[in-house]
């Protein structure tokens, strides 16, 4: 055959009989690495999407341990940290028995922390207590805290799940700071959780702490309209209130969370 622009250059726009010829082929030809490849991705996703449909579910019936329970999911979850999210105690029991990790974590974000922060829309308070026991049990971290320095402590200070509260004292630090200077009564005060911000209070969790912005719990409260909860946090005088905030100086906001 013989080539059309044979010895000179072809001009721009212009193909060779040979590049028709490869052209076609390659649009023609089938594709088995491409495709081996696709139906693996699909045989993948595909056991992603069943295993979360057992987590949202709940049914520790369908659960089936033919996979390793410490196996990374869709989104880097874990199926431990799926559990603890959908207050799934029976699930978590499960996983547990067959060797997940308690302190495994989602960019730091632990089962522990998914757990004390599962509303109660999603499962129970009841429900989520038992996750946090049986992790407590098998000796997880109750100190672990996240990029931004949150514990498990606030998660469920935020939610108001009190049961969770009483259950994680005893393991934590319950004066730990986030970066913001938040303690878990700033978290319960956002969140607008009034049992919560009662029984920290009990349990002398400072009420006249300033956070790195120089406001006090009760600034949120205020701010956010939450009357039942600024009738209980005490007012600091003016007095005090300067005095305190004077003393959280320039160097302190950068030196915070050191």
């Amino acid at each position: 055959m013989k080539r059309r622009y044979e010895g000179r250059i072809r001009p721009a726009g212009e193909s060779s009989d040979e590049d028709e010829l490869l052209d076609y082929m390659s649009e023609n030809s089938p594709k088995p690495e491409i495709k081996s490849y696709t139906r693996t991705i699909d045989k993948v996703e595909a056991e992603n999407e069943r295993i979360f449909q057992l987590f949202l579910r709940g049914n520790s019936a369908e659960f089936v341990l033919g996979f390793d329970v410490n196996k990374r999911l869709k989104d880097n979850w874990t199926p431990l940290l799926l559990a603890a999210s959908v207050g799934a105690p029976e699930i978590t029991a499960l996983l547990i028995e067959n060797g997940a990790d308690v302190n495994i974590h989602r960019d730091y974000y632990t089962p522990l922390m998914a757990a004390a922060s599962c509303p109660k829309t999603t499962s129970g308070y009841e429900n989520s207590l038992l996750v946090v026991c049986q992790l407590l049990k098998n000796k997880v971290d109750a100190n672990a805290k996240t990029r931004k320095r949150e514990t498990a402590l606030m998660f469920a200070a935020m939610t108001g799940n009190c049961s969770i509260i009483k259950e994680l004292l005893p393991y934590c630090d319950k004066y730990a700071e986030d970066n913001q200077g938040w303690t878990a009564l700033f978290w319960a005060v956002n969140g607008n959780s009034m049992d919560a911000v009662k029984l920290l209070l009990e349990e002398e969790l400072p009420y006249d702490k300033f956070d790195v912005r120089g406001n006090l719990p009760i600034y949120y409260a205020k701010e956010n309209g939450f009357a039942d909860i600024i009738d209980t946090l005490p007012n600091l005088t003016e007095e005090e209130n300067t005095i305190t905030c004077n003393e959280f100086g320039y160097q302190d906001f950068f030196d915070h969370g050191r």
